[in-house]
């Protein structure tokens, strides 16, 4: 998706994005493409990070990230979907 990174200081971002949702049957479960449903929508994503550790050739950072979807369904109808995740970045110059 593609996002947008700003450096609030030198160890600190935040980034946000908009992109495309979709709404799949699991690839396991298919067995003609042409009988399964697919719904597409808009999502967008947040995050923020801190570099805990940085060096002339890396950093490593904490950082949080949240990720909104709406799919649109027939007969205006929608399905909303959400995550939130935690992590450890590596980042190499």
């Amino acid at each position: 998706m593609p996002a947008i990174q700003y450096w609030v200081d030198n160890r600190w971002w935040v980034s946000g994005g908009v992109g495309l949702a979709i709404d799949a049957p699991a690839l396991y479960e298919i067995k003609k493409i042409k009988d399964e449903t697919f719904n597409f929508g808009c999502a967008v994503t947040l995050s923020s990070g801190y570099e805990i550790r940085q060096t002339d050739n890396f950093a490593i950072d904490l950082q949080s990230k949240i990720h909104l979807g709406r799919v649109f369904l027939d007969g205006d109808e929608y399905r909303d979907g959400a995550a939130f995740s935690v992590g450890v970045g590596f980042t190499w110059y």
